[in-house]
C-alpha cells in the first residue's frame, strides 16, 4: 500500500473545503446556536400568549405625532422595568400598520433596528418634524412621558 503524507492531503483543494465545512459544523454545534434560537422563539411565543405584545401596541398608540418615547419607558409604564428588550421585540414583529413603531427609540436617542428599517423610520420621523442628526434624535425636546 502507498500512504500519502498528511502534507500532501492538506494541499489538495477538496481536503481544504471539506475540512472547512466540518469545522463550521463543529463550531455551530459547539456554540449551540440552534438551541438558543429555539429558546428565543419559544420566549417570543410566550410573550404573545401572555398578551404582553398587545399591551405594548396599545401603549405605543398613545404616543402623539411629533413626540417620541423609549423602549424602557414603555416597559416601565407596563409595570416591567426590565422588559425593554421585549418591547423591542414587539416593535420588530408588529403586524399592525396603525401602531407608530417609529416613535419608539433607544434611551440614548438612537433610532435602532435593521438598516432598511432605520432608513424608513427616519423618513417617518422627519415627516413629523422631528430633527434627526445621523441616527440620533433629541429626546429632551420630543420625549413623551406616560401618565
Amino acid at each position: 500500500m502507498i500512504f500519502r503524507s498528511p502534507s500532501r492531503l492538506r494541499d489538495k483543494p477538496d481536503f481544504r473545503s471539506h475540512s472547512i465545512r466540518v469545522l463550521r459544523k463543529i463550531s455551530c454545534h459547539q456554540l449551540s446556536w440552534r438551541p438558543n434560537l429555539t429558546k428565543g422563539i419559544s420566549k417570543l411565543r410566550s410573550y404573545h400568549h401572555t398578551g404582553f405584545f398587545e399591551l405594548v401596541y396599545r401603549t405605543v398608540r398613545l404616543v402623539p405625532k411629533g413626540r417620541l418615547t423609549t423602549y424602557s419607558s414603555v416597559a416601565k409604564y407596563l409595570g416591567n422595568p426590565r422588559g425593554s428588550r421585549a418591547v423591542g421585540w414587539a416593535m420588530r414583529v408588529c403586524p399592525y400598520p396603525n401602531v407608530p413603531c417609529h416613535r419608539v427609540v433607544r434611551s440614548d436617542g438612537l433610532v435602532s433596528g435593521y438598516p432598511d428599517d432605520v432608513k424608513k423610520r427616519i423618513v417617518k420621523l422627519k415627516r413629523e418634524k422631528i430633527k434627526v442628526r445621523g441616527r440620533y434624535v433629541d429626546l429632551s425636546k420630543h420625549f413623551f412621558e406616560f401618565k
